[in-house]
């Protein structure tokens, strides 16, 4: 069964607007009538990283599983050239499960609904561009 998925893309390093697009590319390789929010560009969050992101959200259907969904965002963003050395750090490419359906999931490797998806701007305000202030209620329950 389809599910509603809504994922965050951001980039800190390299051609930071082309790579969001790049990855919005990729990602319509699972669902191409994929929707992509406006680009925003937002300050780093966790104090590590030192450069601007751009960040969007993306909204797609799947019929893949949680799980799998995360190893194909992984191996998108090990495409754009991702290395995870320090949390946080500036990076080419993030791809984070921000809303799977309406599923709550909490497991070693994933946490949906995303941590800070509803207080971090980054994330929050294209969602808002995709589904409209309303329904940003609706989803947080």
């Amino acid at each position: 069964m389809k599910k509603t998925v809504f994922i965050g893309i951001g980039s800190s390093k390299g051609d930071k607007k082309n790579i969001v697009m790049g990855a919005f590319y990729a990602l319509q390789t699972i669902d191409p009538k994929a929707k992509l929010s406006m680009l925003y560009e937002n300050k780093a969050w966790g104090g590590v990283a030192k450069n601007m992101f751009i960040n969007a959200v993306c909204q797609l259907d799947t019929d893949m599983s949680a799980e799998q969904l995360l190893q194909r965002l992984q191996i998108i963003e090990q495409a754009f050239g991702r290395e995870r050395i320090v949390r946080w750090d500036d990076r080419t490419l993030d791809l984070d499960i921000l809303l799977y359906g309406e599923e709550k999931i909490s497991s070693p490797t994933l946490t949906i609904p995303h941590p800070g998806v509803w207080e971090r701007d980054s994330v929050r305000v294209p969602l808002e561009d995709l589904v409209g202030k309303n329904k940003i209620q609706e989803l947080k329950s």
